[in-house]
């Protein structure tokens, strides 16, 4: 599993250049969703509460909206295919 970060130490990443990639991916086994952050050097992050808990997301609008208050330009939705 990843470590954990908070919003705010994503805003630092962000801002150092340190962070590549985000993605909002489904929770497993429940409804809602998680944000993921993948670094330039290949490290790994889950956006986290203050508490270390992993930050959970009722609605991607809300998942993106924490994704724009880190720093993200958020300007569409990507879906795949499983197959």
């Amino acid at each position: 599993m990843s470590k954990q970060i908070t919003t705010q130490q994503a805003r630092e990443y962000f801002d150092l250049g340190v962070l590549a990639f985000a993605y909002v991916l489904p929770l497993p086994m429940e409804a809602g969703w998680y944000i993921s952050l993948e670094g330039t050097k290949g490290s790994a992050w889950n956006l986290g509460t203050a508490r270390g808990e992993l930050r959970e997301f009722a609605t991607l609008d809300a998942a993106v909206n924490a994704l724009r208050a880190i720093g993200w330009q958020v300007s569409g939705l990507q879906v795949h295919h499983k197959g």
